[in-house]
């Protein structure tokens, strides 16, 4: 049983080490995407206008323009 729980404390350990390791690394690349120029909100996207449907309305034609 003492062994069981000295493999639990290692591993427990080990973990930890992990997890602040990638605690770290998280915060290198929130801080590097931080440094970007113009980051992510000043993207301008261009949106193209819906056409409109003129002239005849039968299904053939409604059925074509979409």
């Amino acid at each position: 049983m003492g062994e069981l729980i000295d493999d639990v404390k290692a591993f427990t350990e080990s973990f930890t080490s992990w997890l602040e390791s990638m605690q770290d690394d998280l915060l290198l690349i929130k801080s590097a995407l931080g440094r970007t120029s113009g980051g992510l909100g000043s993207r301008n996207v261009r949106v193209s206008e819906p056409r409109v449907l003129e002239g005849q309305h039968d299904s053939k034609v409604v059925e074509n323009f979409l």
